[in-house]
């Protein structure tokens, strides 16, 4: 490993100012998901997030979305590298997912641990995050929708390590500390497995009086409204969903599978809770999953996580009941690039 990081350390371009950085280099996206998906692949359940959010079938050309990494297009991946993938043109909502195999060295389960880098190790992550800020500063993108962008760059799904080193030099302007939960799901549409995902069926049972359906885009309204994440309707029309309506119509509960691979934005409505609804929704999204109802939409990892706050505790519950189980403390930083 060292006679790689060292050759990452010789990747130099020189921004005003700092010390020596790493080059981060721009690829097509063939080539990202030819390059990238393979190497994620072979790190999940850690690079779950950038693994689907990179294939998501939301990134059309129109996007612009910029796929990078701190090696280049003809070169071989070293041992330490870090993958981004962007859409800067999604002004509310997360914008930026970022993978790098160090963070693999942190022990799944015990967020108090320390990372497990070495001090060379440590120092090498610092100068591809600090690097990685000025190169999506600097990188001009100017058909994209919306162009000129905000000057906040927002870091989704960001692994409490990489997080780390951000927050010891960037100018911070707002962070959500979120501990994830890993739920495994079986692919039967892609192993040739004829049963269903095992780990969420018969979770619980249908809820008497309510239907199962796709939510209402004429109901997204109350979705967008009690979700803590900033939520744009064209992009959950675009997402995996569930819902459950009462008899009159009205949405009473709902779940959505997020464009990272997210269990996100489960609901229930006050009156509807204690009564195992939250359970059965979510197993019924996951159900679909793992028959593959979503692989055309670019979902096709054995994995969904969860982000959930520490008090929580119903959250807790579905998760633990889908069989999931505690990994490691994910945040969301907003990051001021004109102050960099």
């Amino acid at each position: 490993m060292a006679e790689n990081g060292e050759k990452i350390l010789r990747m130099q371009t020189d921004y005003p100012g700092k010390d020596t950085t790493v080059a981060f280099h721009k690829y097509t996206q063939s080539a990202a998901l030819k390059t990238f998906i393979p190497l994620l692949t072979m790190h999940l359940p850690h690079s779950n997030a950038l693994y689907n959010r990179m294939q998501a079938h939301h990134n059309t050309p129109g996007r612009q979305c910029l796929y990078a990494g701190s090696f280049p297009p003809a070169g071989s991946p070293p041992d330490i590298y870090t993958i981004v993938f962007a859409d800067r043109s999604r002004h509310s909502e997360s914008q930026i997912w970022v993978f790098n195999p160090l963070i693999c060295l942190r022990p799944l389960g015990d967020l108090s641990a320390p990372s497990g880098l070495s001090e060379f190790q440590r120092e090498v992550l610092m100068r591809h995050v600090r690097s990685l800020l000025y190169f999506l500063r600097d990188t001009e993108i100017p058909n994209a929708p919306g162009w000129p962008f905000s000057p906040v760059l927002r870091f989704g799904t960001l692994h409490s390590t990489l997080s780390e080193c951000l927050e010891r030099f960037a100018p911070i302007v707002r962070v959500s500390r979120w501990h994830q939960y890993l739920i495994p799901v079986t692919l039967s549409a892609q192993t040739g497995d004829k049963k269903s995902a095992e780990v969420v069926q018969n979770v619980a049972r249908s809820p008497e009086n309510l239907i199962s359906g796709p939510v209402p885009d004429d109901q997204l309204a109350v979705v967008i409204a009690t979700s803590y994440i900033p939520r744009q309707p064209s992009t959950l029309r675009m997402l995996p969903n569930e819902g459950l309506l009462d008899k009159t119509g009205k949405l009473v509960a709902w779940a959505y599978l997020g464009i990272e691979g997210a269990l996100a934005t489960l609901y229930v409505l006050p009156e509807y809770r204690g009564k195992g609804v939250a359970n059965y929704i979510a197993g019924e999204l996951l159900k679909k999953l793992g028959n593959g109802n979503f692989k055309h939409m670019g979902y096709q990892s054995p994995w969904v996580h969860a982000e959930i706050a520490e008090e929580n505790k119903a959250s807790i519950g579905v998760a633990l009941k889908l069989g999931g189980k505690l990994a490691w403390e994910s945040r969301y930083v907003w990051v001021d690039s004109d102050k960099l």
